[in-house]
Order: C-alpha cells, then structure tokens, then sequence
C-alpha cells in the first residue's frame, strides 16, 4: 500500500533536475532554424543570420526573445560542452589521482604539482576549435602579401603601353578574389573564436556551479566566494 502510494506522489511531483545543466535537451538539426540548418552557402556567407539582422533592423533593440528564431548551436549548448570538458577533465583528475599517491614513508615534494591542470583539459577539450580558427587566420595574413605583389604587377601594367589588356583583367581580378577571400577567413575566424570562447566559458561556470551544488552548508559558510571558486 505504502509503495502504492508513493508511486502516486512520484507522478504528481514535478521531476527533479539541475536547470542550468538540464534545460537544453538535444533537438534534431533538421528542425532547428538558423546555423544548425543552414547550407554550406549559408554558413559561408552568414546567411542564416539574415532574419535576425532584419528583425534588428524593424525595431529599436532586440529582445531575448527574439533569438529563439536563431538558437545557439547544438554544440555550444550546456549539456554538449560539459559532456566534452567532463571527459577530459576526469582524466586529469585520474592522472592526478595516480600520480598523487605517496609512498610508505616518503615525501612527495611535488604534490602541489599534481592537481590536475584546468588548462589542459580545456586545452584538448577545445584546442583543435582554435587550432582551426589559427587556421583561417594564417590563410588571411598570408592573403595580405597577394595586394603589394599585385599592386606592383600593375604598376608595371600601367607604365607598359604594350601590355595586353589581358593581363590588367587578370590583375583587376587576382587582387578582387584575394579580398574576398581575406574578408571570409577573417570574419569565420573572429566567428570561431566567439564560438570557442563561449565553450570555454560555459564549462568553467558549469564546473563551478555544479561544485557548489555539492558543497555542504557548513563549507559554503566557511569559505568565501573566491575560495569556492578556486577549491
């Protein structure tokens, strides 16, 4: 009976959950607008920006609720980004766990070197987003040097009077495309380092958050906020 009844108020209480690790719920791509929809034009070009850059334009400042029409990616979600640092992060505290043991009757004088380094973990957890937006970035600096090459091709060009008309199109052209070109790696790499520093930042207060939650209220009095943070 007792088991019966239990039951019954298990179902009419609302379910337990972390809201800050719980809220976003894996969706299907498909149905999402925006950046996990888009085509590949679309992200090259930062089309799937346009409806929010024409609602921004239809009113004075945009709302929160306004970017429901344009969702974080799948990726950048709390739930996704904790899965990736989590995996990484035990194996810090692994390796700490391993390393830290101390031999029968021996001082480890490097013990405070063995806690495990948030720096590394976000380094394999994310290094390879900023390795590949380095990427985009050497493609850009080494555009630059396509402009004075030009440049001095045409100069050439100009002072030639029988230069074909040819060459000074293929000119005209060569240093067009270098431009655009340098606009898409530039934009894609500030735009993957946004990407990428928002990881990094929710995973940092996600671990955070989700280690005050098991602190006890004893703790929670006796260390200050700082300390909290930095245990």
């Amino acid at each position: 009976m007792s088991t019966t009844i239990e039951e019954s108020v298990s179902r009419l209480l609302p379910k337990e959950e972390t809201p800050l690790l719980d809220k976003h719920k894996a969706k299907d791509t498909a149905l999402i607008p925006g950046y996990e929809s888009a085509s590949r034009w679309s992200s090259l070009v930062f089309h799937w920006m346009f409806p929010l850059l024409l609602k921004g334009n239809e009113k004075d400042q945009l709302d929160p609720s306004d970017l429901k029409d344009n969702p974080l990616p799948i990726d950048c979600t709390t739930n996704e980004v904790l899965k990736k640092f989590d995996l990484y992060w035990e194996e810090e505290k692994e390796k700490s766990r391993s390393t830290g043991e101390l031999q029968e009757g021996v001082v480890n004088l490097a013990l405070e070197h063995q806690q495990p380094s948030l720096a590394l973990a976000l380094a394999k957890a994310f290094g390879a987003d900023f390795a590949r937006a380095g990427i985009l970035k050497l493609f850009h600096d080494l555009l630059i040097f396509v402009g004075p090459v030009v440049l001095s091709k045409m100069i050439r060009f100009f002072n030639d009077e029988n230069a074909a008309l040819i060459d000074g199109i293929l000119l005209a052209v060569a240093v067009t495309i270098s431009q655009m070109l340098m606009s898409v790696f530039l934009r894609h790499y500030f735009f993957e380092c946004y990407l990428t520093g928002l990881r990094i930042r929710t995973a940092i207060i996600s671990a955070v958050y989700r280690k005050a939650l098991f602190l006890a209220a004893s703790e929670r009095y006796r260390r200050t906020t700082g300390e909290i943070t930095n245990l």
